[in-house]
């Protein structure tokens, strides 16, 4: 009997859709996207990360200062870990887990002639946990956005605090317990994860508004600074939004920006600092070259030592050595010497083997991303993050575990998680591709035959 009087165009195979094996599966992973109880408890523990730049912010005890936040944090990564932990993707969770394990080994090996080694320990417990405990609260992109402005306010707060008390001749710096070096490290990815936000016209119009603003708060606090990294890593996410598409669009939006930037920074702020370090980049610092000292040195301290290295607390001491000659202590000023010569090329080749893992697709997971195209979104969110924290890490080794970059890593892995970056879900980009007044998918595979349904109804 004909069908076509009862309003049907046809039935049609679907093949694009998950096999008989794969059904069950593909039919329940789809996450809505909704607000979700661990997300928002995560969104709460943002507030509390500005707290980790002053003394009083962080739990004294015997030998160690823990954050506040991972306190509050601790229990959630408990409860999501037990239910979701096979959500992280299984590769880049090994290297994780071995990195973790291999750099508390070398920590312990100097632990007879170096001190401090239980804060060094709670240091990259406490940065990898964040990450974690992030990727797996994150349920929904929804979750996400929650997650950029809890880490955006806080921050924010944290600007106001440095231009109440700024000494104009060294710069914003509102951090208690670190310099401006450790500044930017807080406040460049509000910056990068907010600024792509308000490029998105899928969200709507205020909380892009509110994002914007924190932008430019954010970037006032980090011009006003007397931190070269930070101004470079300001330039590179002003390529990176640049480079978002649409670049007309985008030029104008951060063109705008940067005007209200410069002129509340020229207005309530001086531009002294900014011109004398242009003013010493040029002529040369000398700073620069010790720096490149330190690195070549480290590489050869971890080539020597491939196994654990010099111990992440004693490179300090063997650099002051090499350079130096002398028992002072010398930070590498850098996150890949601070890995290879104080872990070993065999915790180093983890923890960058995991970054790699990241940065790839998951096995069977097509370049269209089954058709999902907040999945592609999502994964160019890690990507951008991963890029900015190689290169502002080549001046900073306190990235590793610096919690607010921590907390980024993490819920953008997790918003990846969600959408199926690493592990093929094939429901997600039907769900994506499908006509907005398609019948809703079926919850079990009808027996015989290959599934079919009608593509539209009318």
């Amino acid at each position: 009997m004909s069908t076509s009087g009862y309003g049907f165009r046809g039935f049609q195979p679907a093949a694009a859709l998950p096999t008989a094996a794969a059904w069950p599966a593909a039919a329940t992973a789809s996450p809505q996207d909704r607000f979700t109880g661990t997300g928002f408890c995560f969104f709460l523990v943002t507030l509390l990360i500005p707290l980790s730049a002053f003394s009083w912010g962080r739990l004294p005890l015997p030998g160690l200062q823990v954050h506040a936040y991972l306190v509050a944090l601790a229990p959630l990564l408990l409860y999501v870990a037990v239910r979701r932990l096979a959500d992280f993707p299984l590769g880049a969770l090994l290297c994780m887990v071995v990195f973790v394990t291999m750099y508390i080994f070398s920590v312990l090996a100097g632990a007879g002639e170096y001190v401090s080694y239980y804060q060094e320990i709670l240091k990259i417990g406490g940065g990898m946990g964040t990450t974690l405990a992030a990727a797996l609260c994150i349920r929904s992109t929804r979750d996400f956005r929650l997650a950029v402005v809890g880490i955006a306010v806080g921050v924010v707060a944290l600007c106001f605090k440095g231009f109440s008390s700024t000494t104009f001749h060294a710069g914003v710096n509102p951090l208690e317990m670190a310099n401006e070096n450790a500044w930017s490290l807080y406040s460049l990815p509000p910056v990068l994860l907010g600024g792509l936000l308000v490029l998105d016209k899928s969200i709507a119009k205020w909380l892009r508004t509110f994002l914007a603003i924190c932008v430019v708060i954010t970037a006032v606090g980090i011009l006003a600074s007397a931190n070269r990294s930070g101004w470079l890593g300001l330039a590179l996410i002003l390529l990176m939004l640049l480079g978002q598409g649409q670049f007309f669009r985008a030029a104008i939006v951060l063109g705008v920006v940067g005007a209200i930037s410069y002129v509340l920074l020229n207005t309530f702020f001086t531009t002294s600092v900014l011109q004398t370090q242009i003013e010493t980049t040029a002529k040369g610092d000398t700073t620069d070259m010790l720096r490149v000292k330190l690195f070549m040195s480290a590489l050869m301290i971890g080539i020597q030592r491939p196994i654990l290295g010099a111990s992440p607390q004693g490179l300090y001491f063997e650099l002051a050595e090499d350079i130096a000659g002398h028992k002072a202590t010398i930070d590498p000023h850098n996150v890949v010497a601070h890995l290879v010569g104080g872990t070993g090329l065999v915790a180093s080749l983890c923890f960058f083997g995991m970054m790699i893992l990241l940065w790839q697709r998951g096995r069977g997971v097509p370049k269209d991303y089954f058709g999902n195209a907040t999945a592609r979104l999502a994964h160019r969110y890690l990507k951008l993050l991963m890029v900015l924290w190689i290169i502002r890490g080549l001046f900073s080794r306190e990235i590793l575990y610096m919690p607010v970059f921590a907390a980024a890593w993490g819920i953008c892995i997790g918003w990846c998680i969600t959408q199926g970056v690493w592990k093929a879900n094939p429901a997600l980009g039907a769900a994506t591709a499908a006509p907005p007044d398609s019948p809703p998918l079926p919850t079990a595979m009808p027996p015989g035959g290959r599934w079919q349904a009608a593509r539209r109804f009318r």
